[in-house]
């Protein structure tokens, strides 16, 4: 087996590939060149599998290794030194620009960076190779104890975002309903934008869903779920993949049969005639029917939300959407479109009374982030999640034609 300096320091000194934080020049000063090399070598292999292996993006590799770089230098440990202790001591004295102690959201941050690395400095081969070269043996330095921020807000502080409750949600609905059968009984070309609008507004808190989720999202992401109940209620619909910010991706199942009744009112009778227009658009003919998702040129017929303007709905165009409706149903407060994420995270925290189901939901690596998305102060929201939102039809129209 090799010695740890040349496992870690191979080729191009991966420490000029990595960033370093101004103030770090004494990063490991105190110790020997050897000891001070492999440190360095071992945080730039730790850097490279998180963006190779554990295909993390690289904004977010470099924000661990800086995270990790400021606890290493406060504690003037090497990376196998580390100790719970130090921890403990960094989480404590630590300071912000302001003089204030940590937020809970920020020591979530860092302990998911120490956890991270925890778990890759105790790979049985690192750690062997440690051993065999320094005759130490890493210690469990990030625990349950010493990782629990201490909640702190500000006379000014309000929080980042709202949950609808019950009643705004069915007040929105019949604001909804109300423009999509004004449209139709007045043959406008405003009926199907305004019935696809309704469905991104049940799907993104039935979801949790970000505004750039609903963007990208595609027919070929659906399929059919693994459980045998929900594969007889949704068939091939039971399922969707979503990958969002970060690249963090997750299977989110369908737990409605009203918001499956939507979506395939949707697919059924809204969505097809939007595509052909969409398809006869001189954008379209010139894309070859294909329109720019994450970068990426992917088909019309597989992209869920679409414009009649020859490419998939953009975030601005919802925005807009909702904003309208808003002023006309007369809310007494303003909400954007990430508030449904937060409307749909209150309304599984609410329901389902398990955390890690919404953090499932929300795909957050941090369950503190969860929670940062969980606002029970509206009353009763989300005591009903699903049941009572009111989005069946209008008397008469339940063949799904609103």
């Amino acid at each position: 087996m090799a010695h740890v300096i040349d496992i870690f320091c191979t080729g191009n000194t991966v420490t000029n590939t990595i960033p370093h934080s101004s103030g770090e020049g004494a990063l490991f000063g105190a110790y020997t060149e050897r000891e001070a090399q492999a440190a360095h070598g071992l945080i730039g292999h730790w850097h490279d599998r998180m963006l190779h292996l554990q295909k993390n993006g690289k904004q977010s590799a470099d924000g661990f290794v800086g995270n990790l770089r400021r606890v290493l230098l406060d504690s003037s440990a090497l990376p196998w030194t580390l100790t719970a202790k130090d921890v403990e001591y960094f989480f404590i004295n630590r300071r912000n620009r302001n003089g204030e102690t940590l937020s809970p959201n920020t020591v979530a941050v860092y302990s998911s960076t120490l956890r991270s690395f925890q778990a890759f400095l105790h790979e049985p081969d690192i750690t062997a190779e440690i051993v065999r070269n320094f005759q130490t043996r890493p210690e469990i330095f990030i625990t349950e104890e010493n990782a629990i921020g201490v909640k702190r807000k500000r006379a000014d502080w309000k929080p980042k975002g709202k949950a609808l409750c019950k009643t705004d949600i069915d007040r929105l609905d019949e604001t909804f309903k109300g423009l999509i059968i004004d449209a139709k009984n007045n043959g406008t070309k405003s009926y199907l934008p305004h019935a696809r609008n309704r469905v991104m507004f049940h799907l993104a808190i039935h979801l949790a869903l970000r505004i750039g989720d609903l963007e990208s999202m595609l027919i070929s992401n659906f399929s059919s779920s693994s459980n045998p109940k929900l594969k007889a209620k949704f068939d091939r619909f039971g399922c969707v993949y979503v990958c969002g910010k970060n690249s963090v991706a997750s299977t989110l199942p369908i737990r409605d049969p009203d918001i499956y009744n939507l979506l395939m009112w949707y697919l059924d009778k809204i969505r097809p005639p939007m595509l052909s227009r969409a398809l006869k658009t001189k954008k379209a003919k010139k894309n070859n029917g294909k329109t720019k998702i994450n970068d990426k040129m992917v088909p019309l017929e597989d992209v869920l939300f679409i414009s009649e303007r020859g490419n998939g709905i953009s975030g601005n165009t919802f925005r807009d959407a909702l904003d309208a409706v808003q002023l006309l149903t007369g809310l007494p407060f303003h909400f954007t479109p990430h508030d449904l994420r937060h409307t749909g995270c209150t309304q599984m925290m609410e329901v389902y009374q398990a955390p890690h189901i919404a953090q499932q939901y929300m795909r957050h690596k941090n369950l503190a982030t969860t929670f940062g998305y969980y606002h029970p102060d509206p009353v009763d929201a989300g005591s009903e999640v699903n049941k009572a939102m009111n989005i069946k039809l209008p008397s008469g129209q339940n063949d799904h034609e609103t």
